[in-house]
């Protein structure tokens, strides 16, 4: 089992619905004189529980699969939308009343992902996304008109979060909208979810739990929820502020609700068939899915280069009330309906094979230096400095010369220092035989005899730290504080001892100059150099033509794998500590800090450049270290041999935990850095698994079917998926449910099928079964340790 968990859930309203409240609090005060009537008063309190309503911000949508602006062979996927407000699709309704009334059976989306073509818009079936004023919505379509008066009236009272120009709109016939919509909410119930990642720590409770388990489990009993007592809290090793815990999965999950420190999900794990240990993970990531009920269309003879196809998430509020489906059911099916548009995207749909897998297997996979074709090239000391990761670029002296010189960023190929020894001379930090000098870049320079060439690399880098440290004005007062304070002390004796001296002396001094300094004050002054100085090592700020200085270095489609160079560290850290001179501290200032800080810094990593950085940005990225500790060759990720020499492959590589990513950051829009303190051999590719998405098998003849696995095994045969709209691809999500559920029932255990039977196969069964997976890539690397 692995240490993440998904969790599907059918919906997750909020406690209120989006929109306007009137709360009555009457008082009644008894009055004597009037026996049992007394005084009574009523105050009406006015509540609008907000929203979004025609439009949601970029930043919250999580992923989208297609990809956006992707070319691909996507027509057996069904697009999705993952949000990262997990209670969105639910804050509003498809068919109870537009002014907010709470309907608590009321459990549909208002939200729906549609999917439409350019084919459609040439057809004459869709018009193109545009921007539509709130007074024209109902313009040449229908329109709701609750809808509309709840839109103006919203807009009227500034509360309406919307673009000045309007809102973006689509119509679509009524023949599309029937094909969309014709089970009304039915099928929308079945194409939103809600997703939650759960975490657990590396370690677990390896104690014997099985008594206090099965105490839990009787006190429980057959009730669905149990309100803890201090007593289980504290034996489960859960947080005081956890009130109550749902039971999942009888006797074996449960879900603990911690309003103050978050939910935690707990797990009864046995080990050796005896040892009960618990997991207890942590919400790591909560999603609502929203699932089109149409497959990517394509046409490889009008559309040879692939057919655009618009994914748009529309909002059904009001569309199901009674008074909406009785006009909408009297339009003529060529007339048009107006829907509003929250957020879209487009991608082309072809006959060729590209998704993530197969971009991923494309990388070229190297250390960080040119690649073995251009070294090819090259011989003698040329070639030596350029697997070594060196660029020549132009260099211009101070004054006025001109030549060629060697740099290389932070980043090597090699090996190239062990990162808790400082590597600096005592002439480069600023010692000479008479005490302290300043430090500058020129003693970071050196000259390569047999290329006559110098080597700018850590000049650079000391110069790098001067400059971005300059522009740090916090840094900077902290660092100047510091170093005042330090230079003004001189230690003669302690404080105490020199005012007891000056008493006998028969001199009384309330505050003695040059005193001692104050402990807190210089803490928190080393507190925010040092943060600085971290963050530097994190080159988060660095300039990218510093990192890499000739884009040859990371082409197109390439990793690039690396080793940091400590040396290139010091030199950035000495330039930043170099201000506000005072060469004695500095040196001292720089020898402590970097003694105390050098296990913090990333010692490793890898560039990543491909269109897979853009197409697919909830990738994952792991690193492992598979081989032994005193070989640098590449692994043999062989599965025949990995599995005759060890078992289950999959486990095997499972059994060596990924390294702590330490930092990530894109750079590029089609590249990304990856740093981490720890080596390895071993690096890969995937989506995690709430990134999912839904796929189905097409034959020659454009029939669907659906493979279902239960439990990692197939079971029965495929099954048919039938279509509402053939020519379309549209699907009958509410038949392709019922028809899961049957095979399901016939080909699993009792208990699953029981569980059909008694819950019926909802939004968050539908979805755990049409899901696709993508190919895990894996790639073995050269060990830089």
């Amino acid at each position: 089992m692995t240490d993440d968990q998904l969790q599907f859930i059918d919906y997750r309203k909020p406690a209120l619905n989006a929109g306007d409240y009137i709360f009555t609090v009457k008082h009644k005060i008894p009055d004597p004189e009037q026996g049992e009537n007394g005084i009574s008063e009523a105050q009406k309190i006015h509540v609008r529980a907000h929203a979004e309503r025609v439009m949601i911000a970029p930043d919250t949508v999580y992923a989208q699969y297609p990809p956006a602006g992707e070319t691909g062979q996507y027509g057996d996927v069904l697009p999705h939308l993952s949000l990262k407000k997990g209670i969105l699709p639910w804050m509003r309704s498809s068919s109870s009343d537009i002014n907010g009334e709470f309907v608590a059976e009321d459990n549909s989306p208002w939200l729906q992902l549609i999917g439409v073509t350019e084919k459609d818009i040439e057809q004459g079936d869709a018009t193109a996304l545009k921007t539509c004023k709130i007074d024209n919505l109902a313009e040449g379509a229908y329109f709701p008109s609750l809808q509309l008066k709840s839109l103006k009236k919203e807009r009227d009272n500034n509360s309406l979060v919307a673009m000045p120009e309007g809102v973006k709109t689509i119509t679509i016939k009524k023949s599309l909208f029937d094909s969309f919509f014709f089970n009304k909410a039915q099928d929308a119930d079945l194409l939103a979810h809600l997703r939650r990642r759960w975490t657990a720590p590396i370690d677990r409770d390896k104690s014997d739990k099985k008594l206090l388990l099965d105490e839990l489990v009787n006190k429980i009993g057959n009730k669905k929820e149990y309100i803890f007592d201090c007593d289980i809290n504290e034996r489960l090793g859960l947080k005081a502020t956890a009130i109550k815990l749902d039971e999942i999965v009888k006797n074996e999950t449960w879900l603990v609700s911690d309003p103050h420190e978050g939910d935690v999900l707990l797990e009864r794990i046995v080990e050796n068939d005896s040892v009960h240990s618990i997991r207890i993970s942590t919400l790591s990531r909560e999603l609502a899915v929203v699932v089109a009920n149409r497959f990517g269309e394509a046409d490889a003879v009008n559309y040879p280069g692939g057919m655009r196809n618009y994914s748009l998430l529309v909002s059904l509020e009001g569309y199901f009330t009674d008074d909406s489906i009785e006009a909408i059911e009297k339009l003529g099916d060529d007339e048009m309906i107006r829907l509003v548009v929250l957020t879209s995207w487009w991608f082309n749909c072809s006959q060729e094979k590209v998704d993530f897998g197969e971009r991923a297997k494309a990388l070229d996979v190297e250390s960080l230096r040119y690649s073995t074709k251009q070294l090819k090239k090259t011989e003698g000391s040329l070639k030596r400095r350029l697997e070594a990761g060196y660029v020549a670029l132009p260099h211009q002296f101070r004054q006025g010369d001109e030549s060629i010189s060697w740099y290389r960023g932070p980043f090597a190929p090699t090996l190239v220092g062990d990162m808790s020894v400082i590597a600096l001379s005592e002439n480069q930090r600023g010692e000479s035989e008479g005490g302290f000098v300043a430090t500058d870049a020129d003693r970071l320079m050196s000259f390569c005899v047999e290329d006559g060439m110098f080597d700018v690399s850590y000049s650079v880098a000391y110069e790098l730290g001067r400059f971005m440290s300059f522009k740090n004005t916090s840094f900077n007062n902290a660092l100047g504080k510091y170093k005042q304070g330090q230079s003004r002390y001189r230690q003669l004796l302690s404080d105490e001892e020199r005012r007891a001296s000056a008493i006998n002396k028969g001199i009384f001094i309330e505050k003695l100059p040059y005193a001692q300094l104050e402990e807190g004050v210089t803490d928190q002054q080393l507190k925010e150099i040092e943060a600085w100085l971290l963050r530097l090592a994190s080159f988060e700020n660095i300039p990218v033509w510093n990192l890499l200085p000739d884009p040859d270095l990371l082409p197109e489609k390439a990793l690039r794998t690396f080793r940091v160079d400590p040396v290139w560290v010091q030199s950035l850290w000495l330039g930043a500590l170099s201000l506000n001179g005072r060469p004695e501290i500095t040196n001292r200032l720089f020898t402590e800090c970097y003694k105390r800080l050098n296990k913090e810094i990333p010692g490793y990593g890898a560039f990543v450049r491909s269109d897979i950085v853009w197409a697919y940005p909830e990738r994952e990225i792991k690193f492992r270290n598979i081989g032994e500790d005193n070989i640098s060759d590449s692994i043999d990720l062989d599965p025949t041999k990995i599995t005759a020499e060890h078992g289950d492959y999959m486990a095997y590589i499972s059994s060596f935990h990924p390294k702590n990513i330490y930092s990530h950051r894109r750079i590029a829009r089609d590249a990304e850095i990856y740093l981490s303190k720890e080596s390895f051999d071993y690096l890969s590719l995937s989506l995690p698994v709430e990134s999912l998405h839904y796929g189905a098998n097409v034959d020659e003849k454009n029939n669907y079917t659906k493979s279902v696995k239960y439990k990692g095994k197939s079971v029965g045969g495929p099954v048919d998926i039938k279509m509402r709209h053939a020519t379309k691809s549209i699907i009958n999500a509410t038949i392709l449910a019922d028809n899961l559920t049957n095979l399901l029932m016939e080909n699993s255990d009792d208990k699953f099928s029981f569980s059909l039977r008694e819950d019926g196969f909802s939004s968050a069964r539908f979805s755990r079964f049409m899901l696709e997976g993508e190919p895990q890539v894996e790639f073995s690397v050269e060990k830089l340790s």
